[in-house]
């Protein structure tokens, strides 16, 4: 499955043929790196620049299905993903753009909220008082 994240809402929830008619091609490049490509591509005549972002090894992406109004709202899952295309309007996306700032942040989240283990914290504050 091939997810973008577009930076607009579009009036229309449903099926439709977005390989047809949402064509993303490579922005000239020279430096030859793939994992930093530079797309390109266009939506109602607006000029659209995009990046692959990968999503951290410990982390997956769901596309869930919302149930009827009138149900109880359990969510169902539809696809799962591990990268998507984030887009901006006319502009490259950037490290300082929030997107990819949140997904720096689940690196760090990670590593905060890793376990420990006691013996390794014991002996790494001993070594300090040396």
């Amino acid at each position: 499955v091939h997810v973008h994240l577009l930076p607009f809402k579009i009036g229309y929830e449903g099926p439709a043929r977005v390989s047809s008619y949402f064509i993303a091609e490579p922005l000239d490049s020279n430096d030859g790196d793939d994992s930093n490509e530079v797309l390109q591509s266009s939506f109602r005549g607006r000029e659209l620049k995009g990046r692959k972002i990968v999503l951290p090894p410990s982390t997956t992406g769901l596309i869930l299905l919302e149930p009827d109004i009138r149900q109880e709202r359990q969510f169902s899952v539809t696809s799962k993903f591990n990268q998507f295309t984030y887009w901006n309007r006319e502009v490259i996306p950037s490290t300082r753009d929030n997107v990819v700032k949140w997904m720096d942040w689940l690196s760090v989240s990670n590593a905060v909220h890793d376990e420990v283990e006691l013996p390794d914290f014991e002996a790494e504050t001993q070594s300090d008082k040396v």
